[in-house]
């Protein structure tokens, strides 16, 4: 609309049942939103123009639930300004002949919802937000369990957000260790704002668990204390939560046996093995009786065995070992598997009362014996290196034996001594 320089636009904006707003040049000059009255709501206007200027216009309308028959009407006028001032309301302004804006070039009328206005959060506010489901996986959680907490995202007025344009990071951090555990988000579609977060930490211990919402990013320079800074600052309400990780259930793949005494040992001696038992993330299963049977093959089978519980998922098996051989030692555990190792027990020391010696020939004054040497258990020695004392009785010769004497010299009646090297000795005797 051209306009003179003492000519100014007025604008009346007329709304029954219901609230207006109306922007000019993107200023807003009538607010009647959305305040529901009886009757009219009348909201007039000037503004000054530039002859050929066009003007942007916008209305915004909301109808009350009760006024079903709502009217809005939008009018303007040219108004010729006073010298002494512009009248910026008031009465006068109805002197002035007002042209109607046709609503059809406003509008395109469309139902939002059954009830208006429509309220939008405002932008969320990290400390607002809050936990909805799965405190109690943030007080306790499992090594190597998933664990999943809801998050509600909201502004700060505590409404809950509109959308899923957010960002949002969950991070546990031990302060002892050093270790960490992740999460990620995942955007419940049918609830805005709403976030599940799942993370499933591995190493045991106690964790301070951060969540936190719209966190700046950081470059790679940037290291872990950095991070935890942002994490503090941007985390949600009761964020960082004390998080213990407790070990999970065990797990044979990572279970070991250990000690010298597990693969070779020696018959009769004391011996002892241990079995550290961990959990699938190879945490120490703390939890007892995990150590279910201990069991050897062969000749072992009936060996008297005693487990016992030290600490840190760690048990000490003892064992006496009577029977020498090779075996397999096979330890079960509690989540129904085995673990096999090796085993040789090796021979006591000889022990005479359990060697045997037999005369193989007789030949004149020549004789030739066989030596079986055993230790105590009856188990044949494997090495060679031991001695003998062999005593001969000569019966016919006991009449004369007085007439030795101490000081005559000795005769070596063994003219040849072979060592089998495996317990096993021949001794070839000459008298003459």
């Amino acid at each position: 609309e051209r306009t003179s320089s003492r000519e100014r636009l007025a604008f009346r904006l007329i709304v029954r049942g219901g609230g207006a707003r109306l922007w000019v040049r993107e200023l807003l000059l009538v607010d009647t939103w959305p305040t529901w009255t009886q009757g009219e709501n009348i909201g007039r206007q000037l503004i000054s123009a530039t002859p050929g200027e066009l003007l942007p216009l916008r209305v915004e309308f909301v109808r009350a639930p009760s006024e079903p028959d709502a009217q809005l009407r939008l009018e303007w006028a040219t108004i010729v300004v006073p010298i002494d001032g512009i009248p910026q309301s008031g009465t006068m302004l109805d002197e002035y002949e007002f042209h109607i804006v046709p609503s059809s070039s406003l509008f395109r009328w469309r139902t939002v919802a059954e009830s208006f206005p429509v309220y939008l959060p405002a932008t969320t506010e990290p400390y607002a937000c809050t936990l909805e489901s799965g405190e109690g996986a943030l007080t306790v959680s499992t090594s190597g369990v998933e664990s999943r907490v809801l998050v509600q995202l909201r502004d700060m007025f505590g409404n809950a957000q509109a959308h899923h344009s957010d960002s949002v990071e969950l991070l546990g951090w031990s302060k002892a260790t050093g270790a960490i555990f992740r999460g990620s988000a995942t955007a419940v579609s049918d609830v805005p704002g709403l976030y599940a977060m799942l993370f499933t930490p591995a190493e045991a211990g106690q964790y301070l668990t951060f969540i936190a919402v719209n966190r700046p990013y950081l470059d790679a320079d940037y290291g872990l204390a950095e991070e935890i800074s942002g994490l503090y600052e941007f985390g949600i309400g009761g964020s960082p939560f004390a998080t213990t990780v407790t070990n999970g259930a065990c797990a044979t793949a990572r279970s070991e046996l250990l000690g010298p005494q597990l693969t070779e040992t020696v018959a009769g001696h004391a011996s002892v093995f241990f079995v550290q038992v961990r959990d699938a993330s190879g945490n120490p299963c703390l939890a007892g009786e995990q150590v279910l049977e201990v069991v050897w093959g062969g000749a072992l089978a009936s060996t008297a065995y005693s487990v016992r519980y030290i600490d840190d998922g760690r048990y000490e098996v003892s064992f006496l070992p009577t029977v020498a051989g090779q075996f397999i030692t096979s330890v079960l555990i509690a989540d129904g598997g085995q673990l096999d190792t090796a085993l040789l027990v090796l021979p006591a020391d000889a022990h005479g009362a359990t060697s045997i010696a037999s005369m193989e020939d007789v030949s004149g004054t020549t004789v030739t014996m066989s030596i079986l040497a055993n230790d105590r258990f009856g188990n044949q020695l494997q090495v060679g290196g031991d001695s003998f004392v062999f005593q001969v009785d000569f019966p016919d010769l006991a009449a004369n034996m007085d007439s030795f004497a101490f000081e005559s010299p000795w005769t070596d009646f063994i003219t040849e001594f072979v060592d089998g090297r495996n317990g096993q000795y021949a001794a070839t005797l000459a008298f003459s």
